[in-house]
């Protein structure tokens, strides 16, 4: 799996959650374990330019070579002679004698030998042969290169805990081993355990194995982490040492991100998109950074433009639709909803109600009642009765809004039929009938839904209105101060108190 595409997703979930990085062969992945026994030590790397040192060098202007010239070289060349002959520089060199200079283990004769049969084994593919070969020569004075090469034979089996183990075993013995902390940084990896592999990658750098896929891979485990800023620093080296390999890129911008640097993020991804205009996963990333920049409208490009290519998600189409809404282009939301819709069935139809009661409260209810209708057409036999519920209670809503009572009563009591115990369909139904001049019917769905813990103190609130229109005022009293002691408003304390007067006064 590309890094990026994981790493795009994560970013657009408008949410996420970090890559899982596999260091399988890519140009940017890492190398694999090597074969046991007899490997042959990693290739440095190399700046491409140190062959051509003397043509850079004289690639100067005149002025430029002055300019180098007077750079400052730390008491190193102060005698004006050989640097040999400078006393400081000889002190550090003979310095660097004293510590170990090799970051392989120390193997004797007898472990060169099981070695040596472990190779064989291993070129007849006899795997477990070459794991007894080892267990039996491991041991607490053994070699840490029979532990990684343990490891190895675990690793290339996926039996990675394993493998793990054993070069944390190998790392613990001789703890400057470069190849087991990469390898044990690799299992890490595939475990996903990413607060360990940040130390085992980190530790590489301290070691002199810093290269391009130890600085991205670091840096994308620091994002696996939320820690933004290592995660950035990791990642400019990573691109640093190899220009050309766009999952560093991508983590950059994720790490931008992550930081709400959104205009670094953009400019970033208009040199990527530039080079890879085709690439939708970057387009949409940008509709992100312009969001977080606010520029909504410019995100709305992108997404148009997405879509235009046959790339939309559900989730961008959802996204261009909530921008729209948000610009009251409401015209415009409708289609891009639906076409969500019709390119798969969600898992969750919460966005859509969403909507629908955002196009409400802008009285947009043409857009409400096609939403409600493309939802029922597309995946009506999906819906849960939660659902069904809330889109009859759009649809009930709109029939209020445009006084078409009749339709209004008959919506709400489908809502009733699936759920006897939907309260605010109760109370929007003893509403109904009170505006009906049916007071009797009022009162009865009023106390039905008093009856739930919910809705008791809206349901007394209204009965109690409804009964000072009648003017049984020591029964509405009863109700309204009982609504009170649920849920105090001054409002309502102030109508308490009036009704109270002219009770008093009647």
């Amino acid at each position: 799996m590309k890094l990026h595409s994981i790493l795009a997703g994560g970013i657009l979930a408008l949410s996420s959650s970090c890559a899982v990085i596999s260091p399988g062969p890519s140009p940017t992945s890492g190398p694999n374990p090597e074969p046991p026994g007899g490997a042959t030590p990693e290739a440095d790397v190399l700046d491409p330019s140190a062959a051509n040192e003397e043509a850079t060098v004289h690639a100067f202007s005149a002025g430029e070579e002055d300019a180098l010239s007077e750079t400052k070289h730390y008491g190193l060349f102060d005698d004006g002679g050989s640097v040999w002959n400078n006393p400081e520089f000889i002190r550090r060199f003979e310095a660097s004698f004293l510590s170990e200079t090799s970051n392989e283990p120390h193997v004797t004769l007898e472990e060169q030998k099981t070695l040596q049969k472990l190779s064989k084994a291993m070129a007849k593919g006899n795997t477990e042969k070459a794991k007894r070969l080892l267990q039996s020569a491991i041991g607490p004075q053994a070699s840490s290169r029979m532990d990684y090469e343990l490891g190895n034979l675990f690793f290339q089996g996926e039996q990675t805990e394993k493998a793990a183990a054993a070069y944390t075993t190998a790392v613990e013995k001789f703890p400057k081993f470069l190849r087991a902390w990469k390898n044990l940084g690799n299992a890490q990896l595939r475990l996903k355990d990413f607060r360990g592999a940040t130390k085992s990658l980190s530790r590489v750098i301290e070691l002199g194995g810093a290269d391009s896929w130890t600085y991205g891979t670091l840096g994308l485990c620091y994002l696996d982490l939320k820690k933004a800023i290592p995660a950035e620093s990791a990642l400019r080296m990573a691109t640093l040492l190899d220009s050309d390999a766009l999952d560093w890129k991508y983590g950059l911008v994720k790490s931008f991100s992550l930081q709400q640097r959104y205009g670094d993020a953009q400019a970033l991804l208009g040199e990527l998109i530039a080079e890879q205009p085709d690439n939708g996963d970057l387009w949409l990333i940008q509709a992100k950074a312009f969001l977080g920049l606010g520029e909504p409208m410019k995100a709305a490009e992108n997404l148009e433009f997405v879509d235009r290519m046959g790339l939309s998600t559900p989730e961008s189409l959802n996204n261009l639709g909530d921008i729209y809404i948000n610009q009251k282009l409401f015209s415009m939301a409708v289609p891009a909803y639906v076409r969500s819709l019709e390119m798969e069935r969600p898992t969750s139809f919460s966005r859509v109600t969403r909507a629908a009661r955002a196009l409400s409260a802008n009285e947009d209810f043409d857009g409400v009642l096609r939403l409600v209708a493309e939802t029922k057409r597309l995946h009506g036999d999906a819906l849960t009765e939660e659902t069904q519920q809330d889109l009859l209670r759009l649809e009930a809503g709109v029939a209020l809004a445009r006084g078409e009572a009749a339709e209004e009563a008959k919506l709400l009591k489908e809502i009733i039929r699936l759920n006897p115990l939907d309260g605010e369909a109760l109370v929007y139904l003893g509403q109904h009938s009170d505006r009906s001049g049916d007071s009797e019917q009022a009162i009865f769905y009023y106390e039905r839904a008093a009856n739930l813990v919910a809705f008791e103190a809206e349901a007394k609130r209204r009965h109690g209105q409804l009964l000072v229109r009648l003017e049984r005022y020591a029964d509405a009293l009863v109700l309204l101060k009982r609504a009170q002691d649920l849920k105090p408003s001054s409002a309502l304390q102030d109508y308490i108190d009036q009704v109270e007067k002219v009770a008093k006064s009647a």
